[in-house]
Order: C-alpha cells, then structure tokens, then sequence
C-alpha cells in the first residue's frame, strides 16, 4: 500500500510540473500574468 501511495504522488507531481508550465505559455501574452511563465530553461539549447 506504502509504494502504491508513492506512484500516486509521483504521478501528480508530474502531471502538476507539465500542467503548470503549459498554463505559463499560455499566461506569457498577458501583461499582468507575465509572472506566471518565470522559470529555468533546461536541456541543450543546440542538437549535437
């Protein structure tokens, strides 16, 4: 039950980490939510 509770948050984390980050695209045109879309960019900026 113990490892059943930790896929479960797992998931949720996730699913919060991709949703918020789409709803930051989409508050970046507007002025008074441009706070929203602030954060780290990470992985290659170039293709190898």
């Amino acid at each position: 039950m113990h490892y059943k509770n930790f896929w479960i948050l797992l998931i949720m984390l996730l699913t919060g980490i991709v949703l918020g980050g789409f709803m930051g695209q989409l508050a970046e045109g507007v002025s008074w939510l441009e706070w929203l879309n602030f954060g780290q960019s990470f992985g290659l900026d170039s293709p190898l």
